[in-house]
């Protein structure tokens, strides 16, 4: 939010409201999320645990740091291909300002190979509360609320004009 508020959105996929109000749930064993975010285990129907959430938490990441999306293809199939192959290009070729330290924890996140992956979210967040750190990095609500009131100053002020005129 504009006061540095973390909002996250989730709208789901797992139920659905039909146009005569009905709810129509998945069926069990239907291959359900978006692709692009999936982790190599889930595109290829292994089973999965928490590491494949911190794989697509990775990709999440990746995208935030680069400004790209990380898995792209002409179709669904050949984006699933390359979900599959997990062929990971460092974060740092698209944005060379991303830390080393940075992009090392972002691809450690990405290892297509489970086990070397973070096992637990909790290591994950070790490893990126030191970088912050070490970098002198750490932000709070008040830090982005500046960051936020600095950029997107115009588009802050329409917004506070149309909730007065509402």
């Amino acid at each position: 939010s504009n006061s540095g508020q973390i909002k996250v959105a989730d709208f789901g996929i797992a139920t659905a409201i039909s146009g005569n109000g009905q709810t129509n749930l998945t069926q069990t064993g239907a291959v359900m999320g978006t692709a692009t975010y999936f982790s190599p285990e889930q595109a290829q129907g292994k089973p999965l645990d928490g590491r494949s959430d911190l794989y697509s938490l990775g990709i999440v990441m990746y995208e935030m740091l680069t400004g790209e999306r990380l898995f792209v293809g002409e179709s669904d199939f050949t984006t699933l291909e390359k979900v599959r192959n997990a062929e990971v290009p460092p974060p740092r070729m698209h944005n060379p300002d991303i830390p080393e330290e940075l992009e090392a924890i972002v691809l450690k996140t990405l290892s297509r190979d489970r086990d070397e992956r973070y096992q637990w979210a909790s290591d994950l967040h070790d490893d990126l509360q030191q970088f912050l750190i070490v970098n002198n990095s750490i932000y709070n609500g008040k830090r982005l609320a500046e960051y936020l009131s600095g950029h997107y100053a115009e588009e802050i002020e329409r917004e506070r004009s149309r909730m007065e005129e509402f």
